[in-house]
């Protein structure tokens, strides 16, 4: 068999490039195309190399692993195990379904073409059509997720109750994937409040009234708004937090003058750490 390795090099990076990109979009990493394209490459370079490895069953298996940690690393850096394991599982599922793709194409291809594109491994298919189907694939999985997101991002309203002393509030929250604020000393998740709808249900007094009692429940939370001047928001310690049928106590909850959008009512943007389970 005649193996044009340029040939393999482009078409492996061509097809890594686009599995990295659909990974970056759905995990909604920040990081610049270069590093897309830089793991592309590794992947690229890493399948030439494992063509040495042809006709061992254990050392292409282990060596794609390898490889494919790799790329991720490379195009996404290292953040903790959990999200390295996910950008791994996410590569290998576009992965899978990019090459059905190209696998349902090809054998509803003339024979002899196929053949023929195979004796050049150039792929299941000739190389215009090979990059027209997966443009194509690219395309469809790429509408796939935007239909998923606009899903997704439609804000699912929880009932939310806080709880401190001989005060009840109820209220209304959604999740804000966008929240990533703890409490800096302790690590305790935020959630954001209205602060003139407690004021209004009597937050002001229920200070004044307690005094000391209350102090060493109070904490200052900083936060990095996107394109805004980082700052500092006021946050008390509740004895807990109903989100849902779920109790949660380790919780702080940050107060804010912004008033959120009134059309959808709520008045809590939540952490998503509290409503995994909800």
């Amino acid at each position: 068999m005649v193996i044009y390795l340029d040939v393999y090099f482009f078409i492996n990076f061509l097809a890594d490039a686009l599995l990295l990109k659909l990974v970056q979009k759905s995990m909604g990493q920040m990081r610049k195309n270069r590093w897309i394209l830089l793991g592309a490459a590794v992947g690229g370079g890493g399948a030439c190399c494992l063509l040495l490895c042809r006709g061992h069953q254990f050392w292409e298996m282990a060596g794609c692993l390898l490889l494919a940690m790799l790329m991720c690393w490379v195009s996404f850096g290292w953040k903790n195990g959990k999200t390295f394991l996910r950008e791994l599982l996410v590569l290998y599922g576009f992965g899978l379904l990019l090459g059905g793709a190209l696998g349902a194409i090809a054998t509803r291809w003339p024979y002899g073409i196929v053949k023929e594109a195979a004796q050049r491994h150039t792929g299941y298919l000739p190389l215009a059509v090979w990059l027209a189907a997966v443009f194509g694939c690219y395309g469809v999985l790429r509408l796939f997720m935007k239909l998923y997101g606009e899903y997704r991002i439609r804000p699912q309203k929880l009932k939310v109750t806080i709880v401190w002393g001989d005060r009840r509030w109820e209220l209304t929250g959604i999740v804000d994937t966008g929240n990533t604020l703890r409490n800096p000393g302790s690590g305790e998740p935020v959630i954001v409040v209205q602060k003139d709808i407690l004021e209004s249900e009597g937050l002001d007094s229920f200070l004044m009234a307690s005094g000391g009692e209350v102090a060493a429940g109070l904490c200052v939370i900083p936060y990095q708004a996107v394109g805004k001047k980082s700052g500092v928001l006021l946050g008390f310690r509740p004895d807990y937090v109903m989100v849902g049928n779920r109790r949660n106590v380790n919780t702080v909850v940050a107060l804010t003058d912004q008033v959120f959008d009134t059309e959808e009512d709520y008045q809590v943007l939540l952490h998503p750490d509290l409503t995994n389970d909800v």
